[in-house]
């Protein structure tokens, strides 16, 4: 299990804890979540609040979502508790291949936001392709710079 103190580029851990991450100074962060902020809110009521945290603190965030469960906010951007956040367009729905398109328009929008850290929240379905295919460009030298993935872990289930 890797953390914000091992210096592993691709860690897992509860997101929670880079709102405590000591940074010396303000870092870029893109969130990844699996679906828009609606109409399921978990992701207004976890993640936007602590994205809210992290720019309290000075650093510069974006909330990017899919919003294939919402598809009326696809394509929006906009800034809610100094939060930005954006909505993905969403893909053709061609079967087998919707979610892969989506997923890789998170991650080209993504590392196109040139951040330090992209957490990923609940490691499934979009944005746990997002965080794999990020580790795998990573791995393969496609991304050279310094980002770190991580995955929110607190939600996987251990027995």
């Amino acid at each position: 299990m890797g953390g914000p103190s091992t210096g592993r580029p691709f860690a897992t851990w509860s997101c929670a804890d880079i709102v405590r991450f000591p940074a010396s100074e303000p870092m870029n962060i893109v969130m990844v979540g699996p679906f828009g902020l609606r109409p399921k809110g978990t992701m207004s009521v976890r993640a936007l609040p602590m994205a809210g945290a992290l720019s309290g603190r000075g650093h510069t965030v974006t909330l990017l979502v899919p919003p294939w469960d919402h598809p009326a906010d696809a394509g929006r951007e906009w800034v809610e508790a100094g939060v930005r956040v954006v909505s993905c367009a969403l893909p053709p729905r061609l079967p087998l291949l919707f979610h892969a398109l989506l997923t890789l328009r998170l991650v080209r929008r993504a590392v196109a936001l040139n951040p330090d850290v992209v957490p990923c929240f609940k490691p499934t379905a979009d944005s746990g392709l997002a965080h794999f295919l990020l580790w795998w460009l990573r791995r393969l030298g496609r991304i050279t710079r310094g980002l770190r993935s991580v995955a929110d872990a607190d939600d996987c289930e251990r027995e």
